[in-house]
């Protein structure tokens, strides 16, 4: 019989800023407001608190010399287990949500960087083509870390009750267009 075993770090405090967060479907993650970032990584791990602020450090040096505003964006941060990362390395990306996109702070040609055998992205022939690429990656974001957000966004009101209004006239539309525009069957038996 295989013994598994587990880290717990039992009762101690999370540093500075960090919360706790739990999924509606019961996952957990953790959040810092005050740095904008969230993680499924434990931040009590050993070492785990160090990483993430080398890594932030450099990602807000990076977001300082571009016209980028990086207080308007979430940081995702992991270390994943057993990886063949090297110690301290951390994965990450970044999140715009005025923009719906995810992002990272190096530069990429998108006609040669992206693509090859290696690549799990197709090339891309348009920033506009990788932004729409990129979209479904930001929505799984959403989904995956929902409780740290606001929970109205009138932006995203305005523009489901456009498409609503978009879908009720195509219904409308249809309707007068079958019942206006063909004659009505008579009995020529009679």
């Amino acid at each position: 019989m295989t013994k598994l075993t587990t880290r717990s770090h039992g009762g101690a405090p999370f540093p500075q800023d960090w919360v706790k967060c739990v999924h509606p479907e019961g996952n957990t993650y953790y959040y810092s407001a005050r740095v904008g970032t969230v993680t499924n990584t434990d931040p009590r791990r050993d070492e785990v608190t160090a990483d993430f602020n080398n890594a932030l450090e450099q990602i807000h040096h990076r977001l300082s010399t571009s016209e980028s505003k990086p207080d308007t964006f979430e940081v995702y941060l992991g270390i994943p287990d057993g990886s063949a990362l090297e110690k301290g390395a951390v994965e990450y990306y970044m999140v715009d949500y005025d923009q719906r996109s995810i992002f990272w702070v190096e530069d990429v040609d998108i006609s040669t960087d992206l693509s090859g055998p290696a690549s799990v992205l197709d090339q891309f022939e348009s920033t506009d083509h990788l932004r729409l690429a990129l979209e479904p990656e930001f929505w799984m974001h959403v989904e995956y870390y929902p409780c740290h957000q606001p929970t109205y966004d009138h932006k995203a009101e305005r523009e489901l009750t456009a498409i609503f209004r978009h879908g009720c006239s195509y219904i409308i539309w249809q309707q007068m267009k079958e019942t206006m525009g063909q004659p009505k069957a008579t009995d020529e038996a009679g």
